[in-house]
């Protein structure tokens, strides 16, 4: 496996798309479960889903699938951005260059 080099730092523009990419992946998977939820019930327990699946509940969970990946890929780049990475930077190039 080649080695890994970050000795040129990251820019802003990379940290941005990189958030983006994992906030949209992170989105995308909390959606899907969402939606497997919520015929896994419909199947299961028919009779009682209009019981379960409220519009109320069903509100919180579209908001918290948007929500929640907003709120972790907003701590990668403030990491980044400030430098805190260096040390995480320097222990992944290490390890590619032991694999």
């Amino acid at each position: 496996m080649p080695s890994i080099s970050f000795s040129s730092g990251w820019s802003r523009t990379c940290v941005w798309q990189l958030t983006l990419w994992g906030y949209c992946c992170l989105n995308s998977l909390l959606s899907t479960g969402l939606i497997t939820v919520d015929r896994y019930i419909f199947i299961t327990r028919g009779i009682h889903y209009r019981r379960i699946v409220t519009p109320r509940r069903v509100a919180a969970a579209v908001a918290l699938s948007w929500l929640a990946p907003a709120a972790v890929a907003a701590v990668k780049p403030a990491t980044m951005l400030m430098g805190e990475e260096r040390e995480e930077r320097e222990w992944v190039a290490k390890a590619a260059q032991r694999w």
